[in-house]
């Protein structure tokens, strides 16, 4: 069922603002694991202010909370602006940071189209079913701005329908001979 893409994770809210360089205050409401493929800690935030103004604790590395497959992400996010989209379909433009743990240190992922996946269920549980389509931007405090397009939907079996792509810039290329 739809409700098994979710669960809260074991940490309190205030180990979580001290783990992402926060104030509790700065969290929308509590962080949830959300798999829709590939399990994330999703952690909706209360402005664009307090997602740039995260950073994480590599002090903490060794209690960051981990996914069922053992990995260890963030994904934050924060909703920008007017919201409404005249129609019946709503569309949203969203900020949203990405990091996991790498090798005992914090890389940075510049668009994650599998957390804005889990984004777009979290957002359609949180708007009871209401279908939307939304702009995720993501990158940009690294220099590799992104732009990923959701859309989503509760289909005729009550479950979610997810949409999600963008463009990528080539950064490099190559040819292997076997």
């Amino acid at each position: 069922t739809f409700d098994e893409c979710f669960r809260r994770p074991t940490q309190d809210l205030h180990f979580f603002a001290q783990l992402l360089g926060l104030k509790s205050s700065d969290f929308l409401s509590e962080p949830m694991w959300v798999n829709t493929g590939n399990e994330h800690l999703l952690f909706p935030l209360n402005s664009v202010q307090a997602l740039e103004r995260a950073n994480p604790n590599v002090a903490m590395l060794e209690a960051w909370p981990s996914s069922f497959a053992g990995r260890q992400n963030a994904y934050l996010f924060a909703m920008e602006g007017d919201q409404n989209g005249g129609g019946s379909t709503e569309s949203l433009t969203v900020s949203a940071r990405y990091w996991f743990v790498k090798q005992g240190s914090i890389a940075v992922d510049p668009a994650t189209g599998s957390a804005a996946a889990n984004w777009a269920a979290w957002n359609l549980r949180h708007r009871h079913g209401r279908e939307f389509v939304a702009q995720v931007m993501q990158g940009h405090q690294i220099n590799r701005p992104s732009k990923l397009f959701v859309s989503a939907e509760i289909d005729t079996n009550q479950m979610p329908r997810i949409q999600v792509g963008g463009n990528a810039i080539e950064i490099g290329s190559g040819v292997l001979h076997l």
